[in-house]
């Protein structure tokens, strides 16, 4: 749990409006409390996302600021979550140290945000698959071979033609590329295993929590066409943990929809 105190300078429920754009934003239980003094305390709960700081400072050359500093996972994630909510970029993101990157942004309510993300720490977590207990697996009947399923899922063109806005390269082995969705943001990904017509395995930062997951794709011929499934693991099995392996489950079965109405046989 994240708490920070800070002295109120706007009126008590445009400070909750900004609490509520807060967690919709960055999609974490954000709460704000005022004591008698007239202080406020803002309380968010994520192990994406950590307040550093906040400051007020009333003559500055803004007038009247308050100004929140906030590590994050990814920069470039958290100023497009933010600008689709209707914030104003103050400053690009900028490379301080040679594994530090900041950004600000001014929300609708007045309020500077400061980002930093440590790519330094984001690297290391990568390394290696977290090994919770939670895993899912959701499969779907294709009415296509397993060579064109398996080209479909693979090939940055065709997955930019039905699941993704963008793919920096295709699944090869030992790959690492970037997925990319349009309002929402990146995701990098690195292939673990690679039989083609058969089986991928890469991994993934896990949604909204600091720890990577592993994904496989086993494909296997039936019935005059592919059974794909997928099966997504390593969540730890607390409240935030479940909570992502449900999101993560959701999307893999939108993409299965989609991508059974892009592989099937088209009318003449």
């Amino acid at each position: 749990m994240s708490v920070i105190q800070i002295v109120p300078c706007i009126l008590s429920n445009e400070w909750a409006d900004f609490v509520e754009w807060m967690a919709q934003v960055f999609d974490l239980p954000v709460a704000c409390r005022f004591d008698e003094q007239g202080w406020g305390r803002l309380l968010t709960q994520s192990p994406g996302i950590t307040v550093i700081k906040a400051d007020h400072f009333k003559h500055s050359h803004r007038s009247n600021q308050t100004v929140i500093e906030l590590e994050v996972g990814n920069v470039q994630q958290a100023l497009n979550r933010a600008t689709a909510r209707g914030a104003n970029v103050v400053t690009p993101p900028a490379e301080v140290t040679p594994d530090g990157f900041h950004a600000a942004l001014e929300t609708p309510h007045g309020i500077l945000l400061w980002l930093w993300e440590n790519r330094a720490s984001a690297t290391a977590s990568a390394d290696s698959v977290h090994q919770g207990p939670i895993h899912f697996t959701v499969d779907q009947h294709l009415d296509a071979p397993p060579s064109r399923v398996f080209e479909a899922i693979t090939k940055s063109e065709e997955l930019s033609a039905f699941f993704v806005s963008k793919a920096t390269g295709d699944l090869a082995p030992q790959a690492t590329v970037t997925w990319t969705w349009d309002g929402v943001g990146d995701e990098e990904l690195s292939v673990l295993e690679f039989r083609p017509n058969e089986h991928v395995a890469f991994h993934w930062k896990a949604d909204k929590l600091p720890y990577h997951t592993r994904i496989q794709f086993n494909l296997s011929a039936q019935d005059s066409g592919t059974r794909l499934a997928i099966t997504e693991s390593g969540w730890d099995g607390d409240t935030n943990g479940l909570r992502s392996a449900f999101s993560h489950c959701e999307g893999w079965t939108q993409f299965l929809s989609k991508l059974q109405g892009y592989c099937a046989p088209k009318n003449p």
